[in-house]
């Protein structure tokens, strides 16, 4: 991936109209201007899914796939002990109300190779719909709160962008998702770079090869100086692209 390969985006627009029973006007004389004024609302209204239809093309995707994916759980109140240990430092249990940081490399931005950082801060609650011991009852299944930034750099470390995503992580994608994309409730925040102002949804697929993401689970005491010697999983960001021209998005159908 290199400034040569960056492709244009399509904007796609959302319209909504209401409707034209909730416009219509009551019995008995109106003004002329007001009657007038209405069946030119009206014609507007049934006017605009048409043109809604015609000028909506389809939304762009963003794949972003990293690696070396290490979850530093807040599991231990010395900060003396934080980032002390070299080696491996697992951490075998995430209950409730538990907090930490993922960090992890970008290898690819929709299959071609590139560099940059992937960073997220989660808040785990653990909700289920059935009530269950340390985990809290909810209408939907969500693991926890996140809130991500991925900056994204070609081959030769020069910076192209950030983007920033903010919902709730697992569960089931909310309408409108692509296909490729399996968990995961976020919104696009915005971004930098070429990302100034983007916007849609977005959330986590399976990467490459595999059938889910699999961070590695660690403690805060290992020192993230070792990240890459010791190892991480993989994940799969997919952002649903619904702004303007971006660049490195690509069809959904693709």
């Amino acid at each position: 991936m290199n400034e040569q390969n960056i492709s244009s985006g399509i904007p796609a627009t959302l319209g909504f109209a209401r409707s034209s029973r909730e416009h219509a006007p009551e019995t008995g004389a109106r003004p002329r201007a007001f009657r007038g004024g209405m069946l030119v609302a009206i014609g507007l209204l049934a006017l605009a899914p048409l043109a809604a239809a015609q000028s909506a093309p389809a939304a762009r995707i963003l794949l972003i796939d990293v690696g070396n994916l290490v979850n530093y759980n807040h599991d231990t109140f010395d900060i003396q002990k934080n980032a002390t240990s070299t080696g491996i430092a697992p951490n075998v249990r995430q209950p409730a109300f538990i907090d930490g940081m993922g960090i992890a490399d970008v290898v690819a931005v929709n299959d071609q190779p590139a560099k940059g950082l992937a960073v997220y801060k989660y808040e785990k609650f653990d909700g289920v719909p059935a009530q269950t011991d340390g985990k809290a009852i909810a209408d939907v299944t969500r693991l926890s709160w996140i809130t991500l930034s991925i900056e994204i750099q070609n081959m030769s470390g020069t910076s192209l962008g950030t983007i920033m995503a903010q919902g709730f992580a697992q569960g089931t994608p909310p309408p409108g998702s692509p296909a490729a994309q399996t968990v995961a409730n976020w919104t696009i925040m915005g971004g930098t770079g070429i990302f100034v102002g983007v916007r849609g949804t977005a959330g986590n697929a399976a990467p490459p090869g595999q059938a889910a993401q699999n961070p590695r689970q660690a403690s805060i005491v290992e020192d993230p100086a070792f990240r890459r010697v010791n190892g991480g999983g993989k994940s799969r960001f997919i952002f649903n692209i619904l702004d303007e021209t971006v660049p490195l998005t690509r069809n959904r159908d693709n």
